[in-house]
């Protein structure tokens, strides 16, 4: 019987797949050590408000994908998709240099700027990334190749966490740098033993141009508009996801009053939940694409997201909590249980779009195709963190915001699910087949 896990084993993929993972883990451990450090230790390395710093963060993040997409998509699409990649993990080394210089100098402006230099890399990584996938993979692979990426993503993620919230707990900064560093060296190692590949369009005119560039990756979309109806849900997910990550520590910290460690926990669970939810695609749908479970995801964004707001009101008069006080607690085990839930939701939503768009996407565009979801994703991560900093500049609470989430989700969805009917059709055809 095939394990979509095979794959691991195999040259192709493999070297592919450590690449990509220890990229997100760098991400991670350096995103969440400068969050951690900013929530604990603010004074020391910014006088700005922790709401204000913590949108900031999260906005440089994705402002370079509204920038430089529509050129990365270029450029995969023209070029060997390996080179590329090894390319990005060159310059993630001089990144973290630049992190390092942020860190040992406690200057917020140069942590920022490496943030912003850190969305940069994943910007021109992403199209080589999901383009790739279809030229090492049979079709019948992508659901389970796609799954094992988002679980990879999500344990570099889960690792990447607990390595940051260690890191800040010892505040050895050192130590952080020396991590650091040493990931970014090991994911431009692996990428070494990437196997080469042939350029999809070598005859391909760059267009240098920022702004034509981006228009014409969004154009590219138009022709394919199942394709585009995948991208707008999997950039939904997207915006869900980064106001849910960027105030989860304000969650932990502020409302729960919590340590490191409960907001540790929290991530961590949300991030587990993610890999849990990827991995059972293959398991439920076997090798075949199928958009079924998009609207079971769906489902549980919301009816998650809103449980673990109302949850959460009842800790609101405990003073302290340590992460093992709020796990011996019934309601700190249903806090998890909720982000977990939210989590597997999550994972169930995402593979399918991912899957989608890859396998629907014409090979000769494939990449600008990719970059036009990168756009949209950016833009709707942008208008996330505007809306949850708006907000809660006007007096709502982190948990009225979390309960606001959950029911745009089912206005998303509502939307999503009436304009492509596909997607129903599906689940009713997985509800038949277990029936059967």
């Amino acid at each position: 019987m095939h394990s979509q896990f095979s794959l691991l084993t195999q040259k192709r993929f493999l070297p592919f797949f450590t690449t990509q993972a220890l990229g997100a883990f760098n991400d991670n451990v350096y995103k969440n050590v400068l969050v951690i450090l900013a929530t604990y230790h603010t004074a020391r390395y910014s006088a700005m408000d922790l709401g204000l710093l913590t949108n900031l963060a999260a906005g440089l993040f994705i402002f370079p994908y509204l920038l430089f997409s529509g050129i990365a998509g270029q450029l995969a699409d023209k070029y060997d998709k390996t080179v590329i990649l090894r390319t990005v993990k060159i310059c993630e080394i001089a990144i973290m240099l630049v992190a390092s210089v942020g860190l040992a100098m406690h200057m917020m402006s140069i942590l920022l700027m490496a943030v912003f230099l850190m969305g940069a890399h994943s910007t021109f990584f992403a199209p080589a990334k999901y383009g790739l996938l279809p030229e090492i993979l049979a079709e019948s692979e992508l659901t389970g190749g796609n799954a094992l990426l988002e679980m990879g993503t999500f344990i570099a993620i889960v690792l990447g966490t607990l390595l940051a919230g260690l890191l800040a707990g010892v505040d050895q900064l050192s130590l952080t740098i020396g991590v650091l560093m040493t990931i970014s060296v090991a994911g431009f190692l692996s990428s070494r033993a990437i196997p080469s590949l042939s350029a999809i369009d070598p005859t391909l005119k760059i267009d240098w141009n920022i702004v034509r560039a981006t228009v014409a990756s969004l154009k590219v979309t138009r022709a394919e508009p199942l394709v585009l109806r995948a991208i707008i849900a999997i950039s939904w997910f997207w915006l869900f996801g980064v106001v849910i990550l960027t105030h989860i520590p304000m969650l932990g910290a502020r409302v729960m009053h919590g340590t490191e460690g409960v907001v540790t926990l929290l991530l961590v669970g949300f991030s587990v939940g993610i890999g849990v939810g990827s991995l059972a695609c293959e398991r439920i749908t076997g090798r075949a694409l199928n958009i079924g479970l998009v609207p079971i995801g769906s489902l549980g964004l919301s009816l998650f997201s809103i449980d673990l707001s109302v949850a959460s009101a009842q800790l609101l008069q405990v003073s302290h909590i340590s992460a093992q006080q709020f796990l011996q607690s019934w309601i700190g085990a249903h806090i998890l249980a909720d982000v977990l839930l939210m989590g597997i939701a999550g994972g169930l939503y995402i593979v399918p779009l991912y899957t989608l768009m890859t396998q629907k996407s014409p090979a000769r565009v494939r990449s600008r195709i990719v970059s036009a979801n990168s756009i949209w994703n950016a833009l709707f991560m942008v208008v996330g963190s505007l809306l949850a900093a708006t907000v809660l500049a006007r007096g709502w609470s982190v948990l009225q915001l979390l309960l606001g989430l959950g029911f745009l989700n089912v206005l998303f969805a509502t939307w999503l699910f009436v304009r492509t009917p596909e997607f129903i059709r599906e689940l009713y055809s997985i509800f038949v087949r277990s029936r059967g």
